[in-house]
């Protein structure tokens, strides 16, 4: 169980912690399940100054404040801590590897993925052309075939010939409504 960091994002009574934070204020944040898949030290640890500094590679889920995780580290190891630097070097799907540079994005030396490939975690339905004109006039729609889909996520790809067209969300009422179209 982590609590999320003062200054994060998360909402609390409709402003964002860190907006609650930058007044001064400390609210009490309720703790979620996160998950560690795998924690590894990769440098020995220095001490110096009385402070101990190390790096570690972790594999986290989705939700995971590593600054926190770095507080709690420390605290195990009776030592007051902090995060000094943080390289993501996955997140989903995408890769550190498989990154381009600012320098050579500058260049013009990178290739831009297509978007339906970026949501490939996302569940893909490809709809007919009458589906395809209510989803770009902003309709909610009945998607009847996902209900048969175990485990199916509450966001969907929605595409039409095999380009991205929109990403769908379902409401309360099983209808499925517009989180972004794309035309």
């Amino acid at each position: 169980m982590q609590a999320p960091p003062m200054y994060s994002s998360v909402h609390y009574e409709g402003k964002r912690l860190y907006e609650i934070a930058r007044e001064g204020k400390v609210v009490k944040r309720e703790e979620r399940e996160i998950e560690i898949f795998s924690l590894e030290q990769t440098s020995p640890i220095h001490i110096e100054n009385n402070c101990a500094t190390f790096k570690f590679r972790t594999t986290v889920s989705k939700g995971t404040y590593i600054r926190t995780l770095c507080v709690e580290i420390g605290k195990r190891l009776g030592y007051p801590a902090l995060m000094k630097q943080l390289v993501r070097i996955r997140s989903g799907h995408f890769s550190l590897e498989n990154a381009y540079s600012l320098e050579d994005v500058s260049i013009g030396n990178y290739q831009l993925i297509p978007m339906v490939q970026a949501l490939d975690d996302l569940y893909s339905y490809e709809v007919n052309e009458t589906q395809k004109k209510e989803i770009l006039n902003g309709k909610k729609i009945e998607l009847p075939y996902l209900k048969q889909v175990p485990c199916l996520k509450q966001e969907v790809v929605l595409t039409y010939q095999g380009s991205l067209l929109a990403i769908y969300e379902q409401d309360h009422q099983n209808l499925y409504k517009a989180k972004r179209v794309w035309s």
